[in-house]
């Protein structure tokens, strides 16, 4: 109890390591923690570099997305955009579905 996760499909009510199918492939992952709240600060929990770094993941992929956005309503944007990609998710989102928005 009280572990922190980013996400329920990163920690589910499994033994670990636990399987994940995804695109007609099997995944073994470990689940994902960032640390306990009965045991560690909200803070400490917030602030641990990994948890950080996972998060700082999402927000490029936000940044791109807004910028790709803002290029179809600016044609001259659109001209420094074209080829760019998003960045990867985190690896242990790459298996999921949410992260293709089902």
């Amino acid at each position: 109890k009280g572990n922190v996760s980013p996400c329920v499909y990163l920690n589910p009510p499994l033994p670990t390591p636990f399987t994940r199918l995804f695109q007609g492939g099997s995944h073994t992952l470990e689940k994902l923690k960032y640390g306990n709240i009965f045991a560690d600060s909200f803070e400490a929990v917030w602030k641990r570099k990994e948890y950080v770094e996972f998060r700082d993941c999402f927000e490029m992929r936000e940044k791109r997305f807004q910028d790709h956005y803002a290029s179809l309503l600016d044609p001259d944007k659109m001209k420094g955009t074209s080829g760019e990609s998003f960045p990867p998710p985190p690896i242990p989102c790459q298996t999921c579905y949410k992260i293709l928005g089902y």
